[in-house]
């Protein structure tokens, strides 16, 4: 009974999560540099609509093979990235739409 104790007595005193730290001087600039990289990479897709190809091969079950193909779609397009990226933040649940799909 008494290692029992002892052993629950220790195990709360040790915390589950270490404690977060604070960032160095030299981490948050590093932390600034990283997200003024990321911003500048999104400005400069947003910029660009590079080309697209997809490839679509439809199969059909076989029993020997397991799956054999019987057609191909290939597709050529362009992205345009002005549209893709974006900021939207969540509205909270209030300000939401009311019931499936439904607008106030």
């Amino acid at each position: 009974m008494l290692i029992l104790g002892v052993s629950c007595a220790y195990a709360k005193k040790q915390p589950k999560y270490e404690q977060a730290r604070l960032l160095t001087v030299e981490q948050s600039a590093l932390v600034d540099r990283a997200v003024a990289q990321e911003k500048a990479l999104i400005k400069d897709i947003k910029m660009r609509t590079p080309l697209v190809e997809t490839y679509i091969q439809d199969t059909r079950p076989d029993q020997k093979l397991y799956e054999v193909p019987v057609d191909d779609q290939f597709i050529l397009s362009r992205v345009d990235f002005g549209k893709a990226f974006f900021d939207k933040g969540y509205a909270p649940r209030s300000e939401a739409k009311h019931g499936f799909f439904k607008d106030r």
